[in-house]
């Protein structure tokens, strides 16, 4: 699944009609009204509303703006690369999470030219310094 894949799935989950809103939605996965109260004739809307699935409402320069908290984090995918090719590899030695399909796996990374088999994402693992007084 990509971006854009689970933005339309995140929406259609929540009860919208995609059809209804697909051209209305920004990359991040943001429904931007020209009018607030256009929400209303949204199919899905209010089930959405009701069951706390809504989780920003605001106004910025292009119009008013509903997100989903499912979609939350979904422009840096919480914090994981997809590995699609070799390119995707982390460039940097150090320890690594890899996501493969059936676990979670921690790894010391010392060269691209290493390859993690069956490995669908990475993020590097960040050590959090002990307080120094």
């Amino acid at each position: 699944m990509n971006k854009q894949e689970f933005i339309k799935k995140s929406w259609a989950v929540a009860g919208f009609d995609w059809d209804q809103i697909k051209d209305m939605v920004n990359e991040s996965g943001i429904l931007q009204l020209k009018e607030p109260e256009l929400k209303y004739s949204l199919t899905g809307y209010g089930t959405a509303y009701d069951h706390g699935l809504i989780k920003g409402l605001g106004f910025n320069h292009k119009g008013f703006m509903i997100s989903l908290e499912s979609l939350e984090g979904v422009d840096r995918n919480n914090g994981w690369t997809k590995i699609e090719s070799p390119q995707d590899m982390p460039f940097c030695p150090g320890e690594y999470l890899f996501m493969f399909i059936d676990r979670r796996s921690r790894v010391e990374y010392h060269s691209a030219d290493i390859s993690i088999g069956g490995a669908t994402h990475w993020r590097p693992i960040v050590h959090i310094p002990n307080p120094l007084y």
